[in-house]
């Protein structure tokens, strides 16, 4: 086995703010990761005071700039210690080795993301609107942070949801008024960061030479637990199961045609 200087600069995040709960669910994911994987790098980004003696078993501790921020997650997603870095939200599990070959999917992308398909409307709301479609998932982001336009771009996501959501910034049509109809109705969509992402992935020239792309087997990496009520499973086991939307956490999911 290497030693703890010879390993990749590669990691795990999560992100807890706001409540307590989700710092509990964070804890709970990056041990289970190491439960997997015990070699695993993890990273906690959390309000401090929600913090207690469990971060003691993470490897780097980042505390929030401030309380309470809304979608901390873009704020943490930023302020990586590693090279490359996998976030994952909060109330996601591992439950599969293969976690410590996540890596290995990055290939030659910036980012890397799960794809929202046709197939998986049932499980996934608010998807369309008349310009477009939201097309990746951020609840899961493998990425190269060793790129410093890859953590210009996440600084930016978390620059930009800020002003969508505080109503201080909105795409406008012809006439210089806010665009309700191709990208609205505001008062809905601005509380979606998929669609600050949206926005910067397809409307913002400056991002247009990063790689992005969307996981092998991308189920593997980001598996809604309600997805096996409309029989949507990956080729391999899961690796991650999202709770978000779950019917109960039944661990036994994967059952190969």
């Amino acid at each position: 086995m290497n030693s703890q200087s010879q390993r990749p600069n590669n990691g795990y995040l999560a992100v807890a703010s706001r409540t307590k709960p989700f710092y509990y669910s964070a804890i709970n994911l990056l041990e289970s990761i190491k439960d997997w994987y015990p070699e695993a790098q993890t990273c906690l980004v959390v309000d401090k005071d929600l913090a207690d003696d469990r971060v003691k078993n993470i490897d780097h501790v980042i505390y929030t700039e401030k309380q309470n921020m809304y979608r901390a997650k873009l704020w943490g997603m930023s302020k990586t210690p590693f090279d490359k870095t996998f976030y994952i939200d909060a109330d996601m599990e591992c439950v599969h080795e293969d976690i410590e070959f996540v890596f290995d999917e990055l290939k030659d992308c910036d980012l890397m993301f799960q794809e929202l398909k046709q197939e998986r409307d049932k499980v996934f709301k608010n998807r369309y609107f008349p310009a477009g479609a939201f097309r990746l998932n951020g609840g899961a982001c493998l990425y190269n942070s060793a790129n410093p336009k890859v953590i210009d771009f996440l600084s930016r996501w978390y620059e930009l949801f800020n002003l969508q959501h505080s109503k201080q910034w909105w795409p406008r049509d012809e006439k210089g008024n806010i665009d309700n109809y191709t990208y609205g109705p505001q008062e809905e969509m601005r509380h979606w960061d998929q669609f600050t992402l949206w926005w910067l992935t397809n409307k913002e020239e400056e991002w247009k030479d990063l790689k992005v792309g969307i996981f092998e087997d991308d189920l593997r990496w980001n598996y809604f637990t309600s997805f096996q009520r409309f029989s949507l499973v990956p080729k391999k086991p899961p690796v991650l199961l999202h709770y978000s939307s779950a019917m109960s956490k039944d661990h036994d999911i994967y059952k190969p045609s």
